[in-house]
């Protein structure tokens, strides 16, 4: 939605700023809302059969989305049915990419794989920002919903032709199932989200389909709050969402209003490939840093990242002056890289981590839940703050969450360190105790 958050096309809507962040409100609330309930879909149907669902749905509503401006009927509330439909199908893309790949890679692999996650990510929002930026620019506006749908529908095709849910040959063995299941952030001890049961009956009771499929989804949300570590990342994935769409859904109209950068001119176009090409970089980087350094933990990569995108921000807002239009540019791309490799070392390592191949899809799908509740509250609060109060509010708005997030991943290390060395200890007296 940031590419069409400008001036220029609030004014064409007739909506203000708060109205705007209105319509973004009800597309997040949704789809955090699917993201929950589809995380346990894609664990019962498998990740390519649920991509599959996702591209070809969100192709049909970004066509209907299309025709809305090609017939001269985009208003409000038509906005927000389409952006609610969309936002069921969206989410079967990202969690079937976590319940896939979780198959694939290995304990010690995923912070990589996160960052390969990142770059797709990145992909997409190349896409939105720069050829949707070139669009506008030269042609008509119905063209930016087109696109996307046309791209979905032949992606499908190239999912169900071409990608497979497992390896041929199992690559992660049961010992590295185990400590998928023992390493949430580097957390012993963390309880596996088991596959949910296709059977139409469960136990002796004999329920019904449909009452067994509701008892396994509220059962599978259950094991994830069980978890102390989830819980935590929880509230770290809430501060993530409120700072993510709280960026990047007002940094354009940033840009334009403070700094005289429209979009379609030549130094938005950088901007844009700025962000996309350093959120493929912050999660490529964050993803190896885990991996190399830390041994597969992610905590500590994570606050590192959160307490940076902080300082930059007030650096963005109060450091640099509106004549320095290449430092602010600088800025964002600096926080794009810092925000993708939190969300995707969160998203794309700590499901997996937590919940081993078969809970991925239910894992990551109640952290996004999180997530998207808070971006909802965000893209609707900043865009009150600004269109009343202007652009300081902005960042007092959203520094709060960055620095919240450093301290929930502080706790969270302190919490891991304190279980590591109680299990050590547990492991010497057990040695001790078999000698006797």
């Amino acid at each position: 939605m940031s590419i069409i958050n400008n001036a220029e096309v609030r004014d064409m809507l007739e909506t203000s700023k708060t109205t705007f962040g209105s319509i973004l409100l009800a597309g997040h609330f949704s789809y955090a809302v699917f993201m929950l309930s589809d995380g346990h879909k894609v664990d019962r149907w498998g990740g390519k059969t649920a991509i599959c669902v996702g591209a070809i749905g969100s192709a049909f509503v970004n066509l209907v989305s299309a025709f809305l401006f090609y017939s001269d009927y985009h208003t409000v509330p038509s906005l927000m049915v389409c952006n609610i439909m969309n936002n069921f199908f969206q989410p079967f893309g990202s969690l079937s990419v976590i319940k896939i790949n979780s198959s694939w890679y290995k304990v010690s692999e995923r912070g990589v794989f996160s960052g390969v996650m990142g770059v797709m990510i990145g992909c997409g929002y190349f896409l939105a920002l720069v050829t949707g930026g070139l669009i506008l620019d030269n042609f008509p506006f119905w063209v930016v919903f087109a696109k996307p749908g046309i791209l979905l529908g032949i992606f499908a095709c190239l999912v169900w032709t071409k990608v497979s849910d497992k390896p041929d040959s199992k690559l992660v063995d049961m010992e590295d199932e185990r400590l998928s299941s023992e390493k949430d952030f580097g957390v012993e001890g963390a309880e596996v989200v088991e596959q949910p049961s296709t059977d139409s009956k469960e136990g002796e009771g004999g329920k019904s389909k449909k009452e067994s499929l509701a008892g396994t989804f509220i059962g599978d949300v259950k094991k994830v709050f069980a978890n102390r570590s989830l819980r935590v990342l929880c509230l770290a994935m809430t501060c993530v969402g409120w700072i993510r769409e709280g960026f990047f859904s007002w940094f354009t109209s940033f840009l334009e209003e403070v700094y005289d950068i429209p979009v379609g001119t030549s130094l938005y176009t950088f901007a844009a490939t700025g962000v996309t090409i350093g959120g493929m970089f912050g999660s490529l980087s964050g993803g190896y840093i885990s991996d190399r350094f830390f041994d597969s933990k992610r905590a500590p990569v994570v606050g590192g990242f959160f307490l940076l995108q902080g300082l930059v921000f007030v650096v963005l807002v109060w450091g640099i002056g509106p004549d320095n239009p290449y430092g602010a540019v600088a800025c964002t791309t600096l926080i794009a890289s810092l925000l993708f490799g939190t969300l995707t070392l969160i998203l794309g390592c700590a499901s997996a981590d937590a919940a081993g191949a078969k809970g991925s899809g239910t894992s990551s799908g109640t952290l996004s839940f999180f997530a998207y509740t808070s971006s909802g509250i965000s893209s609707f609060v900043n865009g009150y703050l600004i269109q009343n109060y202007g652009w300081d509010l902005w960042a007092i708005c959203l520094l709060p969450a960055s620095f919240c997030g450093c301290l929930c991943c502080l706790y969270l290390n302190h919490v891991q360190n304190a279980e590591r060395k109680a299990k050590k200890q547990r492991d010497i007296q057990v040695r001790r105790d078999d000698a006797l």
